[in-house]
């Protein structure tokens, strides 16, 4: 953990598309690995502060960090029971990358489209 803050410290406002894609995954990794460690809220901003610092770039592999970043807020907000924002959030996911050429992305896309089918569908089903 200490490793990815120290690269989105040391290099975060890099002008270098390629280092600013490497910046981008070591910044997404660190949400992942919040989330494994089970630290809700603190992956869900990190899975935000990538949004925000690289969302306007659009370099290959800073699109595919772009597209892990926004399931995996959505995966967050799931967890916290945040049902709608997830929604929401699966729905940009398709938006903004549905026909990207991408295979990881298209991934992405397919695993957002289908989570949000399943929470349409538990919202609809009478428990």
């Amino acid at each position: 953990m200490v490793a990815y803050k120290e690269v989105v410290r040391r290099f975060g406002a890099t002008t270098r598309p390629a280092l600013r894609e490497e910046v981008a995954q070591a910044a997404l990794e660190q949400g992942v690995l919040l989330w494994r460690l089970g630290r809700r809220g603190e992956d869900l901003a990190v899975f935000e502060d990538v949004l925000r610092r690289f969302g306007k770039f659009n370099e290959p592999g800073v699109r595919i960090t772009l597209a892990s970043a926004l399931l995996n807020k959505g995966f967050a907000l799931e967890r916290l029971d945040r049902i709608d924002e997830a929604i929401v959030v699966y729905e940009e996911l398709e938006h903004r990358y549905a026909e990207d050429s991408n295979r990881s992305i298209q991934e992405d896309v397919a695993e957002a489209r289908e989570s949000r089918t399943e929470l349409m569908r538990e919202r609809t089903t009478p428990h």
